[in-house]
């Protein structure tokens, strides 16, 4: 218990399906000097990972919205030029509703249109910095670090408390493991605690 605490080793963390739903099992074994003689184990519901994504691709598809009304009231202008950029958004614009991240745009444009690419990149920059820091985060929950936490400042805005909202997760699957280990380790000790009083939720 007391190398839990002090994060001398890493919990063992793994994905797990358990009546056709998907957990992150984190578990601990307790040993003496004859051997194990218990172990710890806490599942968090990977259900609460996939709402976390959903919010990210409504918050795309709002975007997608947006830029699609923008484009249409630049096809007044019947140029093919015009037409040809009109296109070039919306296929963009398709992409990144279905998960597709494009390259940024780097044809020049001039006037409205090019403050219409210059936002679309920075949603493709946000987008790609998001998953990128989905990606990192997942990465350390299997792997045991349970001390990493995405980097809000790096994000604006709803995206900023996108991150934070996976950092409450993670807090929420740590938390109850900390309290349980420190728990265990003053009974072992002897030194019996008081009940457990904070709230939590499901398993």
């Amino acid at each position: 218990c007391e190398d839990i605490l002090t994060r001398k080793v890493e919990l063992d963390v793994s994905s797990i399906t358990f009546e056709d739903q998907g957990y992150y099992q984190g578990q601990c074994a307790f040993r003496n000097a004859q051997g194990m003689v218990g172990a710890i184990t806490v599942s968090l519901s990977q259900e609460i990972e996939k709402r976390e994504i959903e919010k990210i691709l409504t918050a795309v598809l709002a975007v997608s919205g947006m830029a699609i009304v923008v484009a249409f009231g630049f096809s007044v202008i019947f140029s093919r030029n015009t037409l040809r950029i009109i296109k070039q958004l919306i296929t963009y614009i398709n992409r990144i509703s279905k998960g597709d991240i494009p390259n940024k745009i780097t044809r020049k444009y001039k006037g409205e249109f090019n403050d219409v690419k210059q936002n679309l990149n920075i949603l493709i920059d946000t987008m790609n910095s998001l998953l990128k820091e989905m990606d990192e985060l997942t990465q350390a929950v299997q792997e045991g670090k349970l001390n990493t936490r995405g980097t809000t400042e790096t994000f604006a805005g709803d995206w900023c408390g996108l991150v934070a909202g996976i950092n409450n997760v993670i807090n929420a699957f740590v938390v109850p493991i900390t309290i349980t280990a420190e728990y265990i380790n003053r009974i072992a000790k002897g030194d019996i605690p008081d009940k457990i009083t904070a709230e939590y939720k499901g398993e």
